[in-house]
């Protein structure tokens, strides 16, 4: 089936998502190439001139998921599940962001479109190899978050390297070494036996506590000096909480407006990238003593003895 021919559309109609760019988000070659592309585009006369066209995906069905997002500004702010969609009719962007932050520091407001009719799911497999072909190329760091994208993707696991290499747009080589070693690490993380990790109750938590982490599963003994550093863990993830609060305001009160700057990166999005990465790192902290009853149990801690590290202080 041939390409679709590309259309004239307005930028404001398509719609940027995070998760279906995987160049990286900041850094210096970025922020070159969108300034040297912008001054292009300007001497073309505030146009597209003869840059490749987009790449697009038009949902013909909606797209739902689940998102955490920050309930509450600062250092205690808990992440809350919230459902998203995208209706049918949705215009995604999947290859071209780079292009679209120099139009918008340049002031095109269109630009060609070569767009495809399909699902959430097309659009990833066609942001997969978006850039493989032109465009400033591909970091290491780049290829290894598609490739990881891809297997994800339950039906791309057990895929030949040939398969993923050509999702991807990268060498047979290079996808074999990426599925060798996220295996390796998936394997070295997996509780012995395919059982789950065993979760603390209130009788044994008093031998352990220290060593439970902020859900409740036991931490393995391998793993303890891993912890050493906990105290200084804490810290850092609360910095991490107070700084995303920070840009989120930053960004909410005139930011794009008062700086030009900030159409080179997606702040919003920084926000929400920084305090899942802060999550993370605390659901693995072990779980400290509820400051209420002093590991006695009561109602503050659910009779755990022992608070989740996101709210331990």
């Amino acid at each position: 089936m041939p390409d679709p021919v590309p259309v004239k559309i307005t930028l404001s109609d398509l719609t940027r998502d995070d998760r279906l760019r995987f160049r990286d988000t900041y850094s210096s070659s970025l922020a070159e190439t969108v300034e040297r592309y912008a001054e292009a585009m300007l001497d073309y006369g505030t146009s597209w001139g003869e840059f490749p066209p987009l790449v697009a995906v038009w949902l013909t069905e909606p797209h739902e998921w689940t998102e955490e997002v920050p309930d509450g500004d600062g250092r205690y702010a808990k992440l809350t599940r919230v459902t998203k969609s995208y209706p049918a009719n949705t215009v995604l962007l999947v290859e071209g962001f780079t292009r679209c932050a120099a139009a918008d520091v340049a002031g095109v407001v269109s630009a060609p479109a070569v767009v495809y009719p399909g699902t959430w799911a097309d659009a990833e497999r066609l942001g997969w190899r978006a850039n493989s072909q032109h465009g400033r190329p591909r970091s290491k760091e780049e290829t290894a978050r598609v490739l990881d994208s891809i297997l994800a993707r339950p039906e791309y696991r057990t895929a030949a390297g040939s398969e993923i290499a050509k999702l991807a747009g990268c060498s047979k080589a290079t996808a074999n070494r990426h599925k060798k070693a996220r295996n390796e690490r998936l394997t070295t993380s997996a509780p012995a036996g395919g059982v789950s990790p065993p979760v603390a109750d209130a009788q044994s938590v008093e031998s352990i506590v220290g060593m439970v982490d902020s859900r409740g599963h036991v931490i393995p003994a391998r793993l303890h000096a891993h912890f050493a550093g906990v105290p200084a863990a804490r810290k850092l993830t609360g910095q991490l909480r107070d700084v995303a609060a920070k840009l989120s305001k930053l960004a909410n009160v005139g930011g794009r407006e008062a700086h030009p700057s900030f159409a080179l990166v997606d702040v919003e999005a920084a926000v929400a990238d920084v305090l899942k990465a802060v999550a993370w790192v605390e659901q693995m902290l072990p779980g400290a003593v509820c400051g209420e009853c002093h590991g006695s149990g009561c109602g503050e801690c659910n009779g755990l003895r022992y608070l989740t590290a996101a709210a331990a202080y």
